[in-house]
């Protein structure tokens, strides 16, 4: 079977696949349903912020500025900054809650498709396996997250089969194990969508660069395009790379929440249907068939096929409770930063369907013509079960959406500001976006700066998440404020005391803040702040005004230029790459 793909394939897979992920979410497009996920509020108030910032054209790169209260927390700077531009130019063409969640559901699970094809045709699947290892892939609990949960580990799932196309040619191609841009790319789109996908997906094609590398008889240039290849990576993610640095180096920052019982996130088999934490019956039944027709005819496995299969199973292994995770996060502090042993899972799926296809491929090759019908009706079977499963859950959470609980789509209750179902229905569709953000109230404390003397676990201990509440959602009255042309904070307020008093202002201050109090500047180490980064300033008798902006250590407008340079460097050798091969 060839690896070749012609344009009318190509345009046939793209239009099929549309027909599919269409008929997948057609009841929430058709009633025009908003499923209230866990993260909604989060991720939605960062396309929120680029979306505002893109309308008024007063960009800030790090600071939030029109999302989360306009309390100047960095999000986006260090959450996939590019994704979140891009999130928020759809925001800005559509302008509604209820379109862009079906858009952006639709564009994850296409894009996941797509992905999962282009990796099955890059071991050689004949086009209809490679389509139906596609759908089988949309269908899965790792992407689905997005649209169903707005989890965003689902958009990494969608990107992650990309990551496997250079590493399984680095294996099965010895004329060029490691070609820089190919590999580069998918690198870069995943550290620039979802950053612990990345780190998860680099770390399961670690094994098959080892390989390659071993395989290599010029190890000499095998290091060179490597060098390459990260040196491309560097440059097309340095605005990534940069924040990290400049925010990291001059503050001390509480992460995303720690997780003690990582073994409650853990997969298992189950017998009912495919979620984050259970695999459900069919998927349980093609990995454990998978698994076992692995084993049984490893002899006769080419390399590259005892690879696929043996990390998919390794990270199933990960994700699982057979991994001590409660035990290791105890001894190993830096563990709980994944939060969740679930997201191995994307891995598994990515590999063991891949296998699973190579493993039906294989037979399907060596039946008769009345057998191979049989045996590929027995493979769509499977994967109308997977659609239908996935079906059923966006058609259980339209249900829900329309209930007296449209809340109940996710852990939002007691997160509610707003009881009444329709009112929060009629909240998330207002043409004010904002209507939303004052209905289901979150106080996430994901990069806020810390006292020097604290860390995550004292300040956990505090409850940052009341603190924020206190400090930043519940402490507006009395403000008001409004963004200057160079994208500042500008609060002001009257001090009615005939005295001054120490007054907590929400804005969070970072090390890089730019402060100025009443026409004064103030370096940030000088002003008092809360556990969380909260400003607490002597409020004069009166008005008081304070203006709040970011200076990173180095210049944004260099940092860029670096990543032009690296996107320009890899579109040219991807041109002179197709004209050589032409």
């Amino acid at each position: 079977m060839s690896s070749k793909i012609s344009k009318k394939e190509v345009l046939r897979m793209l239009l099929f696949l549309a027909i599919v992920v269409f008929l997948m979410i057609s009841i929430q497009v058709y009633k025009k349903a908003i499923f209230l996920g866990d993260d909604i509020t989060f991720h939605y108030q960062r396309f929120y912020e680029m979306f505002m910032q893109i309308k008024n054209g007063n960009m800030n790169y790090f600071q939030s500025i029109y999302s989360f209260n306009s309390s100047g927390r960095i999000i986006n700077a260090l959450y996939g900054y590019d994704f979140a531009f891009i999130q928020g130019i759809i925001l800005f063409l559509f302008r509604s809650w209820a379109k862009f969640q079906i858009v952006t559901s639709f564009l994850c699970f296409y894009t996941s498709g797509v992905s999962m094809y282009f990796l099955a045709r890059t071991i050689k699947l004949s086009p209809k396996f490679s389509f139906i290892g596609s759908v089988m892939y949309m269908t899965t609990s790792v992407v689905s997250s997005y649209p169903l949960y707005q989890a965003f580990n689902g958009w990494g799932a969608a990107f992650v089969p990309l990551l496997f196309i250079p590493a399984i040619k680095s294996v099965v191609d010895s004329k060029e194990r490691i070609n820089p841009v190919y590999l580069a790319i998918p690198v870069s789109i995943l550290l620039s969508v979802h950053t612990l996908s990345a780190l998860i997906g680099v770390l399961a094609i670690v094994p098959f660069y080892i390989v390659s590398f071993l395989l290599e008889k010029n190890k000499l240039r095998w290091i060179k395009n490597g060098f390459i290849a990260v040196l491309l990576t560097l440059l097309m993610v340095a605005n990534t790379i940069f924040s990290y640095v400049d925010v990291y180096s001059s503050n001390k920052i509480y992460g995303p929440t720690l997780i003690q019982k990582m073994s409650d996130f853990s997969a298992i088999p189950t017998l009912g249907g495919n979620d984050l934490k259970s695999l459900g019956l069919v998927v349980s039944i093609v990995f454990i068939f998978q698994i076992a027709y692995s084993i049984l005819n490893w002899k006769k496995y080419p390399l590259i096929y005892k690879l696929i299969n043996s990390v998919g199973i390794v990270f199933l292994i990960l994700s699982s409770t057979i991994i001590p995770w409660d035990a290791l996060a105890a001894r190993l502090d830096f563990l709980q930063v994944l939060q969740f042993p679930h997201r191995f899972l994307m891995i598994t799926y990515v590999l063991l369907l891949l296998g699973f296809l190579i493993s039906m491929s294989s037979l399907y090759s060596k039946l008769e013509e009345a057998n191979k019908n049989v045996l590929f009706s027995i493979v769509v079977t499977i994967t109308g079960l997977m659609i239908f499963g996935l079906n059923s859950a966006i058609t259980n959470k339209t249900t829900i959406w329309f209930s007296d609980s449209p809340q109940n789509n996710g852990n939002n209750g007691y997160a509610l500001r707003e009881r009444n179902p329709q009112k929060i229905r009629d909240g998330f569709k207002d043409k004010d976006l904002t209507k939303a953000f004052g209905i289901v109230v979150k106080g996430t404390s994901d990069y806020l700066p810390m006292p020097k003397n604290e860390d995550a676990k004292s300040l956990l201990d505090k409850g940052p998440y009341g603190m924020y509440y206190r400090e930043i959602v519940d402490n507006q009255i009395g403000y008001k404020k409004k963004i200057s042309d160079n994208g500042s904070i500008i609060i002001s307020w009257k001090n009615n005391d005939e005295k001054t008093v120490e007054k907590v202002v929400p804005v969070i201050i970072y090390g890089h803040s730019i402060v100025r109090l009443n026409g004064t500047e103030i370096k940030p180490s000088d002003l008092p702040k809360t556990d969380i980064g909260v400003a607490k300033v002597k409020s004069k008798p009166g008005m008081n005004e304070l203006v709040v902006g970011y200076k990173p250590f180095f210049s944004m407008k260099i940092i860029f230029v670096l990543k032009i340079i690296g996107l320009i460097s890899s579109a040219v050798f991807l041109f002179l790459n197709r004209k050589r091969k032409h």
